[in-house]
């Protein structure tokens, strides 16, 4: 792949490499549109700051305007921190002093995962 020349790859190389690419993240990328979208609905709270903050946007759009959206922002975070599409663990460690969570005491130096 990598001995391609000066000239590099060639266009009918690199067209089914790229659509490869594509189509191996097309699921991932719908289970967890289709998660934020639900959760986003279960919240009217959040759906209505949501619809408003978009709603705000002019017309014609830049994506540095949409990336400086707070709310648009922090729900695709959530999204993709409870619900990622895929699988992996993000193991935390409690701080010496421990931590309370829910009313739940976990001791200092506990290794916890989301």
């Amino acid at each position: 792949m990598f001995d391609g020349g000066p000239e590099g790859l060639k266009l009918e190389e690199i067209i089914p490499e790229a659509g490869g690419y594509i189509e191996a993240g097309s699921d991932t990328t719908a289970i967890t549109l289709t998660y934020l979208v639900w959760a986003v609905c279960r919240k009217p709270f959040i759906r209505d700051k949501l619809v408003a903050e978009v709603s705000a946007l002019p017309p014609y759009f830049t994506q540095d305007s949409v990336r400086d959206l707070p709310c648009l922002n922090q729900v695709i975070q959530e999204a993709l921190r409870i619900r990622s599409a895929v699988p992996s663990a993000l193991p935390r460690t409690t701080p010496p002093e421990g931590a309370s969570l829910a009313g739940y005491r976990i001791p200092g130096g506990v290794t916890v995962s989301t």
